[in-house]
């Protein structure tokens, strides 16, 4: 489920809800962990952006291509 911000609190404050895995920004995964501390859930968290693939002009494209959408889906789950 994808939620906004003003969310967040709302649902980690219900006693139904035991945990938070998130996926995003280092700044969000901020404010979701303190709400999760203070409601005392356990939590999950993938924080920060993608390493940029950089392909230099004297580059093999298509292996440059094959490379990055296997590094890219690798580790996917």
């Amino acid at each position: 489920m994808f939620l906004g911000h003003d969310h967040v609190e709302t649902i980690l404050s219900d006693h139904r809800v035991s945990g938070v895995k998130f996926i995003g920004s280092t700044a969000a995964g901020k404010q979701v962990a303190s709400v999760a501390g203070k409601y005392m859930k356990k939590g999950a968290f993938e924080l920060g952006g993608a390493d940029p693939f950089i392909v230099l002009e004297d580059a093999d494209i298509d292996l440059a291509s094959e490379k990055a959408i296997r590094g890219r889906l690798r580790n996917t789950g």
